[in-house]
């Protein structure tokens, strides 16, 4: 492919030494440099190696599909679930939606709230994710028609992690989502919970006041996040 123009984003695009790399490489190509943000740099960057472990991941279950070989200790399958589910927890993610559409399926992130869009997948590596999903929560694969619940329990980062999950039938196949229990946040130090020094001070202060006789307070997130039992020091 014969490019006209190159368009590169960077933190300092008067850098002259980033001029001089990218030259190196586009030497008879116009190039303009754009301001970006180094975060959002990061963010393009790691959709984009994102998008190629996917990729990547579903090349290989097509294969073992079709009873090829495929390498590693695990299955594809399993390696792919994997990459969602820390992609999700590294988001700080509450839900995994994997939704079905009349051509396969698409996974959301609940962050925060707001429901996100990530991947896409055909009807193939749909039901193999959610064949296996299924069968790590301890549910029946073969049930489609009704309602389950179950669970499971995965190690990430050396951190432990509980998931409860639950499959709903719909038109186009089984909805699944996939509630992420995260313990390291279920007990915090209450200087450590993220609210400005004034509003923390008026909590001490209401604390006191009110003379609780517990060490614990519950503080509410979203309604979609569980609560947060915080230690009160």
């Amino acid at each position: 492919i014969k490019l006209d123009r190159v368009l590169i984003a960077a933190e300092n695009p008067l850098d002259w030494n980033v001029k001089a790399y990218f030259k190196r490489f586009f030497p008879d190509v116009k190039i303009e440099f754009v301001l970006a943000h180094k975060e959002d740099i990061e963010k393009v960057i790691r959709l984009v190696e994102n998008k190629e472990q996917i990729n990547k991941l579903t090349t290989e279950i097509k294969r073992a599909l079709k009873g090829e070989e495929t390498g590693g200790d695990e299955s594809a399958v399993v390696r792919l679930i994997r990459f969602i589910i820390k992609s999700a927890v590294d988001q700080n993610t509450s839900d995994i939606h994997i939704e079905p559409t009349p051509r396969g399926a698409v996974i959301r992130l609940r962050i925060f709230g707001t429901l996100y869009e990530k991947w896409d997948f055909d009807e193939e590596i749909y039901n193999a994710v959610v064949s296996r999903i299924k069968l790590e929560s301890k549910m029946d694969v073969s049930e489609k028609g009704k309602p389950q619940d179950g669970g499971f329990s995965m190690n990430i980062d050396g951190n432990h992690f509980d998931f409860r999950v639950s499959s709903l039938p719909t038109v186009w196949g089984e909805s699944v989502v996939i509630r992420i229990l995260d313990k390291r946040n279920i007990l915090k130090n209450l200087d450590s919970i993220g609210i400005s020094k004034s509003n923390l001070e008026l909590l001490k202060n209401a604390l006191k006041k009110l003379k609780i006789k517990e060490n614990y307070v519950v503080i509410h997130t979203d309604l979609h996040k569980y609560k947060k039992y915080v230690r009160f020091v």
